[in-house]
């Protein structure tokens, strides 16, 4: 894979705008490769996406930001959620903890 994709956003909308849901992730698989990840909110919006990669049979890692900023609930999804759904899910944090980012951001 190539470190940066080259395209005309104007064509690609052209030919994506008729895909369905399952065909845009089965083709954004195809040019990224084993390396696409699922950028989840863990909310129940996000549902449908895991589930469609669940069943393409996609293993592919989720990203999930803790901005500092979530409800505990949205940081524990259930075990019997993420075993049905096989997910492996990758938790990124910012640099700056919660105090840090209003101190310096204000």
């Amino acid at each position: 894979m190539k470190d940066t994709l080259e395209l005309d956003v104007s064509t690609a909308n052209k030919q994506l705008e008729c895909f369905t849901l399952m065909e845009h992730i089965r083709r954004a698989v195809e040019v990224i490769g084993k390396d696409a990840v699922l950028l989840s909110s863990m909310q129940s919006s996000a549902l449908v996406l895991r589930h469609c990669f669940y069943r393409m049979e996609l293993r592919n890692e989720v990203l999930f930001v803790d901005t500092g900023y979530h409800f505990r609930k949205t940081l524990q999804p259930p075990d019997e959620f993420i075993r049905h759904y096989q997910l492996t899910i990758v938790t990124l944090y910012p640099e700056l903890i919660t105090e840090q980012q209003e101190k310096k951001f204000e």
